[in-house]
C-alpha cells in the first residue's frame, strides 16, 4: 500500500472543526455505552456499468469500490462510528441495490455488497445524471452526520433527464440550473457527450446545495481521458477529492476519513468538559458577589471617614497640578521654538540641493544636444559631397547617352512599329477595362448608398423597439409598485387587526369573531394580489425576453452590413490589383525599349531622335495611367472612409444597444437611491418582533424581528439579486457597515388611537466600505 499524503486527512480536519465550531453538525448520544458518542456516516458507491467501462474498467471499478468498503469500514467499532453504504450503478438505466428493502447496507452485509459487486456487468448507454440523482435522493431522507458519495466512471456521459430548461442556452450562458430543471418522472433519453456531462454535473451541484457542509462527493476517474478527468474534477466537491484509478491510494484516503471522524469525537468530549468547568467559574463568580457585596458595606464607612481628608489633598493636588501645567507649557514653547528653527534650516538646505541638482541635469542636457548637432551638421557634410558626386556620373551618363543617339541605324523601325502597334492594342485594352472598371464602382457607390439606406433603417427600428419596449416595460414597473403599495397596506391593516385581536381583554366573543373574518378576508384579497404581481412580473419578464431577441435580430443585421462591406472592398481591391499589374506590363515595355536603345550604338541620329519621341510618347501613356491609378486610390480612400465611418457606426450603435440593456437590466433591479451595484442594504422587513403587546412604560423588545439585506451584483453579463435574512440579534449592533437605531425606546399608551402605538426604527450607513 502507498505512503498517506495527509492531505486529504487535513483538508477533512479543517472542514470538520468549522462545523462543530458552528453547530452544523451535532452528535447523538449513544445510549448505554458510557456517555461516548457516536457518528453516523451515510456513503453511496455509484458505478457506471455503460458499455465504454466493459473490460479492464470494470475490472478495476469492481476493485476500486470494494476497496473503498473495505477501507471506511475498518476498526470503525474502535472509534465508535457506524458507517451505512448503498449501492447504485447506471447505464441506460439506474439501479439501487437496497438490502432487503433498506436504503443502506452495514459492515455486517459486507459479503452481500461484494457479491453484489462482483455480479455487475457492462453495457448500453450511460447515464451519469441519474446515478448521481438517485444518489440526491437517498440524501433527501439521510440523517448522517456525514454523508459521502463515490463516483466511479470513465467521464463519457450521454443520457440524461428530458430537461424544462433550454440546455443550449444554459451551457452557452453558464446559467445556473436550478431544482426542477428537469423531468425526473420519465425515462431518460440519449443525448451529446457535452450535455450528458453539462447535466451530471448541475445534478452534482445540486446535491452539493442540499447537503452544505455535510457532503463530500469523490470521484475515482477508471482509464479516462484527460478531457474526461477535468469534467470528473468538476463534480467532485474539490481537486482532492478526485482520485486515479491507476494509483493505490483509495484505502488510505478513507482511513485518513476515519482517523479525522475519531478526531472530532475527542474534540467534542474535550468540548463537554470545558462547558462542566465553565459552570463551575459561574457559580465561583455568584459567590465572589456575595462577598464583595458584604465587603462594599464595610466599604462604604470607611469611605465616608476619609471624605474631608480627601477633599483637602484634592484641593492641594490641583494647585500642583496647575503649577505644573505652566511649566510644562513653557518648557513646550521654548522647545517648540528651537525645534522650528532647526526644520526651517533643513527644509532651505534640502532645497538648495534639489536646485542645484536640477542645474546639473540640465547642464548635462545641453551639452548632449549640442554634440548631437555637430555630428548632424558633420553628417550632412558627408551626405552633400556623396549627392555632388552623384550628380557628376550621372552628368556623364547623360552625355555618353546623347553621343550614343549619333549610332542609332534604320533597323529599329521595324521595331518601333512592332511596339506602337502592341502599345495601341494595350490602349484599347486599357480604355475597355477602364469603362468595365467604371461601371462596377458605379455599382459599388450604389451598394454602398443602399447599405446606407438599410443601416439608416435598422436603426430607427431599434429606437422604435427601443421607445415601445420601454414604455410597456415601465407601464408593467408601475403597477408591480402600486399592488407592492396595496401589499404593504394590507399586511398594516392585518397586522392591526392581529394585534387587536390579541388584546381579548375589551373584546366580545363576536367582536373577535369579526376580527377573525375580517384578517381571512384580508388574506385572501393579499393572495389574488400576490397572484396578480406574479402575472405582471412574468409578462415584464417575457417583454424583455422579446426585446432582448429582437435587438439580437437586428445586431445580425448589422453583422450581415459589415461582411456585405468587407465583400465590397475587397472588388474594390480586386480591380486596382488588376489595374495596377497593367501599369507594370507598360513600364515593363518602355524598360524594354530603353535596353535596345542602349545596345544599338551605330543608329542615325534622325532614327535615334523618333526612337526618342515614341519612348516618350510610351513616358506620357504610363504617366496618363498613374494619373488614373492615383485617381483610383483617391476613389478608394473615399470609400474606405465611408467604410470606416459605416464600421464606427456599427461599432457605437452595438455599444449603444449593450448600454441600453445594461440599463433596463439594472433599472429591473429597483436599487434604493443612493445604492450602488455591488452594495449591501437592508431591504425589507420580513417578520415582526415576537413581542406585540406592552404596558406603558415598558421597554421595546425586538427579539424575532427579521430584516433582509440585498444587495445587486453583475454575473456573466447580467444583473442578479442576492439577499440574506437575518434575525435582530445579527444586525442590532452593526451588520455591513449598517447602523441600527431604534427610536421608539418604551411603551407609551395613547388615548387618541386606543392604545395603537407604531415602533419607529432606521438603519445609517456608517461604515461604507463594509458594504461592499
Amino acid at each position: 500500500m502507498g505512503k498517506k499524503t495527509g492531505l486529504f486527512k487535513k483538508m477533512l480536519a479543517g472542514i470538520l472543526s468549522l462545523t462543530v465550531m458552528c453547530g452544523l453538525v451535532t452528535p447523538v448520544l449513544a445510549s448505554d455505552k458510557n456517555d461516548r458518542f457516536s457518528y453516523e456516516v451515510d456513503m453511496v458507491i455509484v458505478v457506471d456499468i455503460s458499455g465504454s467501462m466493459n473490460g479492464t474498467k470494470m475490472t478495476k471499478a469492481k476493485k476500486s469500490a470494494k476497496d473503498m468498503a473495505e477501507a471506511i469500514w475498518k476498526e470503525q467499532e474502535a472509534h465508535n462510528i457506524n458507517t451505512n453504504i448503498a449501492l447504485i450503478s447506471f447505464a441506460s438505466d439506474v439501479i439501487h441495490y437496497k438490502n432487503d428493502g433498506t436504503v443502506f447496507l452495514q459492515k455486517k452485509d459486507k459479503s452481500k455488497l461484494f457479491n453484489v459487486i462482483d455480479g455487475l456487468v457492462a453495457k448500453d448507454m450511460t447515464f451519469t445524471q441519474g446515478g448521481i440523482h438517485e444518489a440526491r435522493m437517498i440524501f433527501k431522507k439521510s440523517t448522517g452526520d456525514k454523508k459521502i458519495i463515490v463516483l466511479l466512471s470513465d467521464g463519457e456521459a450521454n443520457r440524461i433527464y428530458e430537461p424544462k430548461i433550454n440546455l443550449d442556452d444554459y451551457m452557452n450562458n453558464n446559467k445556473k440550473v436550478l431544482e426542477g430543471s428537469f423531468y425526473y418522472d420519465k425515462a431518460g433519453q440519449d443525448t451529446t457527450t457535452s450535455k450528458g456531462k453539462f447535466c451530471a454535473l448541475a445534478e452534482a451541484n445540486l446535491a452539493k446545495s442540499d447537503n452544505i457542509d455535510v457532503l463530500d462527493i469523490y470521484t475515482v476517474a477508471v482509464d479516462c481521458n484527460e478531457q474526461a478527468k477535468e469534467f470528473l474534477k468538476e463534480v467532485a466537491s474539490g481537486d482532492d477529492k478526485f482520485k486515479d484509478s491507476d494509483t493505490d491510494d483509495l484505502e488510505d484516503v478513507f482511513q485518513d476519513l476515519t482517523d479525522e471522524i475519531k478526531d472530532k469525537i475527542e474534540k467534542e468530549k474535550l468540548e463537554k468538559e470545558l462547558e462542566d468547568l465553565n459552570n463551575r467559574i459561574d457559580e465561583l463568580d455568584k459567590e465572589k458577589a456575595e462577598l464583595e457585596k458584604e465587603f462594599a458595606k464595610e466599604k462604604e464607612q470607611a469611605a465616608k471617614d476619609k471624605e474631608e481628608l480627601n477633599k483637602e489633598i484634592n484641593d492641594l493636588k490641583d494647585k500642583t497640578d496647575e503649577l505644573e501645567k505652566a511649566k510644562d507649557r513653557l518648557e513646550q514653547e521654548l522647545a517648540d521654538e528651537k525645534e522650528k528653527s532647526e526644520e526651517d534650516k533643513k527644509a532651505l538646505e534640502k532645497e538648495i540641493d534639489a536646485l542645484k541638482k536640477k542645474t546639473d541635469d540640465l547642464n548635462e542636457a545641453k551639452e548632449n544636444l549640442e554634440k548631437e548637432l555637430e555630428d548632424t551638421i558633420d553628417k550632412m557634410e558627408e551626405d552633400k559631397k556623396e549627392l555632388e558626386k552623384d550628380i557628376a556620373d550621372l552628368d556623364k551618363n547623360l552625355e555618353d547617352l546623347r553621343k550614343e543617339k549619333a549610332l542609332v541605324e534604320e533597323e529599329l523601325n521595324n521595331k518601333i512599329k512592332d511596339l506602337e502597334d502592341r502599345l495601341n492594342q494595350e490602349k484599347a485594352e486599357y480604355e475597355k477595362d477602364k469603362k468595365e472598371l467604371d461601371n462596377k464602382i458605379s455599382d459599388l457607390n450604389d451598394k454602398l448608398d443602399k447599405l446606407d439606406n438599410e443601416k439608416t433603417e435598422i436603426e430607427g427600428q431599434l429606437e422604435k423597439e427601443r421607445e415601445e419596449s420601454k414604455a410597456e416595460r415601465d407601464e408593467l414597473r408601475e403597477s408591480i409598485d402600486n399592488l407592492d403599495k396595496k401589499i404593504e397596506e394590507m399586511n398594516k391593516e392585518k397586522a392591526e387587526l392581529e394585534k387587536e385581536l390579541a388584546d381579548e381583554k375589551n373584546k366580545t366573543k363576536e367582536e373577535r369573531e369579526k376580527l377573525k373574518g375580517e384578517i381571512d378576508e384580508l388574506n385572501k384579497d393579499l393572495d389574488l394580489i400576490n397572484k396578480e404581481k406574479e402575472r405582471l412580473e412574468d409578462k415584464l419578464n417575457q417583454a424583455i425576453e422579446v426585446f432582448d431577441k429582437k435587438v439580437e435580430k437586428l445586431e445580425d443585421k448589422i453583422e450581415q452590413l459589415s461582411k456585405d462591406k468587407d465583400l465590397l472592398e475587397a472588388d474594390l481591391r480586386k480591380e486596382l490589383d488588376k489595374m495596377n499589374k497593367e501599369i507594370e506590363a507598360l513600364k515593363k515595355a518602355k524598360e524594354e525599349m530603353e535596353k535596345e536603345l542602349e545596345n544599338q550604338k551605330n543608329q542615325s541620329s534622325k532614327d535615334k531622335e523618333k526612337l526618342n519621341n515614341e519612348i516618350n510618347k510610351l513616358d506620357d501613356k504610363i504617366s496618363n495611367l498613374s494619373k488614373e491609378k492615383e485617381k483610383l486610390e483617391k476613389d478608394n480612400e473615399k470609400y474606405k472612409g465611408k467604410f470606416e465611418n459605416l464600421e464606427d457606426d456599427v461599432r457605437d450603435l452595438r455599444e449603444s444597444i449593450e448600454k441600453e440593456k445594461d440599463k433596463n437590466n439594472l433599472k429591473d433591479m429597483n436599487l434604493p437611491e443612493g445604492v450602488k451595484v455591488n452594495q449591501w442594504y437592508p431591504e425589507k422587513l420580513v417578520s415582526l418582533p415576537d413581542k406585540k403587546t406592552y404596558d406603558d412604560g415598558e421597554s421595546i423588545d425586538m427579539t424575532g424581528m427579521k430584516m433582509r439585506f440585498a444587495r445587486v451584483i453583475k454575473s456573466n453579463g447580467k444583473y442578479i439579486r442576492e439577499t440574506e435574512d437575518l434575525d435582530y440579534k445579527d444586525f442590532k449592533s452593526n451588520y455591513r457597515g449598517w447602523e441600527f437605531n431604534l427610536k421608539t425606546k418604551t411603551a407609551k399608551y395613547e388615548e387618541t388611537t386606543n392604545g395603537k402605538m407604531k415602533i419607529v426604527f432606521t438603519f445609517s450607513l456608517k461604515d461604507p466600505n463594509k458594504s461592499w
